[in-house]
């Protein structure tokens, strides 16, 4: 029992948004491919303004970190200005990580 605590407790949800030249240079389908490769990560990547990009990851902590630390950076082509990261209640919304629109 306490061994599938710590599983649990291991799970952790972010709100993620990313300004500066982020939309337009494919942003969202880097992000895509940075959850895909980590694995085990669902939510959502959209962009909500021209210069500003919104993600959502729930999943292991060490993945979701993982993730974020390559979102920081972004893809060629992209300049990330500002990274806000929110903690962020774990859900049972999402069943698998998609980009929206």
């Amino acid at each position: 029992m306490p061994e599938e605590n710590t599983q649990e407790q291991d799970v952790i949800a972010r709100e993620i948004t990313v300004e500066g030249v982020v939309t337009g240079v494919g942003f969202r389908f880097f992000v895509r491919e940075v959850v895909m490769r980590i694995g085990d990560i669902k939510g959502y990547v959209r962009n909500v303004t021209r210069g500003q990009v919104e993600c959502f990851f729930q999943g292991p902590r060490k993945n979701v970190e993982q993730a974020i630390q390559q979102v920081r950076r972004g893809p060629p082509g992209a300049r990330v200005d500002r990274c806000n990261v929110r903690e962020t209640s774990v859900n049972n919304k999402y069943d698998r990580f998609s980009i929206v629109p």
